[in-house]
């Protein structure tokens, strides 16, 4: 069994690699060829263990999967929040065939299925984009949105200075000639009139609502994936054409769902839309204020594990053995 590791993914995984991987994923969930089956949470006092597994029962990426993930409270400088690795099994033995580390694929396939909704959902003129939230998704979802708007504008919110300093640092050295990165020291301030707002916070209550936001902006809301945690206020998702990325995970896990349903009724939960209906080429955004709601379901790792191990092999790359 080989282990591919962060620089080897990352040489292939380019944003475009990510979005095609992104929408397979999408796909294979609307056409019933993904098995989905509930992520596990194991809690300690020092942080948790996630386990989401899956099946793929058609096609190139066919075969079972499983993502490992340990995320501690602890922070240590230099290395990511969420480690561990994907593992895919051969379709016909069984046999473990290769291993992925975790935190760079769930980095550049969460970005990627924002790009790919993004995409369908914006504006196809969108300039304007503010983060909210300066760790390595908002990185990640910079680098995403590049690859598929012509952005003049970037605006960084973090409730980590420091945070948003490194960030913006780096975003300055990467952004193409033109466009202007600045901080803000107010969510407000840095969504007003974006045309894309990005959510990778972690924040546990919500940052972002209604009145802050454009009349057409489009929202990815990421940060908040797992139960307990808010980052939108429900007025967000009220005024707005709500996508989820896997409704059965979306209503089991996301708080910000939840609430919003809870609030608003049956209306509500009826007028919600599934984010694979996108892959239509006949599929158009409704007008006004568009919401992409993900907390990450187990096909995008399966997908994008299957497609980095091919293109590795395409390029010849050495491999690690595990």
């Amino acid at each position: 069994m080989r282990f591919y590791s962060d620089a080897e993914i990352r040489r292939v995984f380019t944003p475009q690699q990510a979005l095609r991987a992104a929408r397979q994923a999408f796909e294979l969930l609307g056409d019933g060829h993904f098995v989905f089956y509930p992520r596990q949470v194991y809690e300690s006092p020092t942080g948790f263990i996630g386990q989401m597994p899956g099946y793929i029962a058609a096609g190139a990426h066919r075969g079972f999967g499983v993502k490992n993930i340990v995320v501690t409270k602890a922070r240590i400088d230099g290395l990511p929040s969420h480690n561990g690795v994907v593992t895919i099994f051969d379709p016909d033995s069984g046999m473990a065939q290769a291993a992925f580390d975790a935190s760079t694929i769930t980095e550049l396939r969460t970005a990627a299925m924002s790009a790919f909704a993004t995409d369908r959902l914006a504006a196809p003129g969108a300039t304007t984009l503010a983060l909210l939230g300066a760790g390595d998704q908002a990185r990640a979802h910079l680098a995403a949105m590049l690859a598929i708007r012509p952005l003049r504008r970037v605006r960084v919110w973090s409730r980590s200075a420091e945070s948003r300093e490194r960030l913006l640092a780096w975003a300055r050295r990467n952004v193409p000639a033109g466009c202007v990165v600045e901080g803000c020291a107010a969510v407000a301030t840095a969504v007003a009139d974006a045309d894309i707002v990005c959510t990778v916070s972690g924040a546990r209550s919500p940052i972002l609502s209604g009145d802050m936001l454009a009349p057409h902006a489009h929202v990815n809301a990421i940060g908040a994936s797992r139960p307990g945690a808010e980052e939108l206020d429900p007025s967000v998702f009220r005024d707005a054409t709500v996508y989820l990325d896997c409704r059965a995970a979306c209503l089991e896990e996301s708080s910000e769902i939840q609430r919003y349903l809870a609030q608003y009724g049956d209306a509500a939960a009826t007028a919600l839309r599934d984010a694979f209906d996108l892959c239509a080429d006949t599929a158009r955004p409704a007008p006004g204020r568009t919401v992409f709601k993900s907390v990450g379901f187990a096909a995008q790792d399966l997908v994008a594990a299957r497609s980095i191990e091919r293109l590795c092999q395409a390029a010849c790359l050495p491999l690690m053995p595990a």
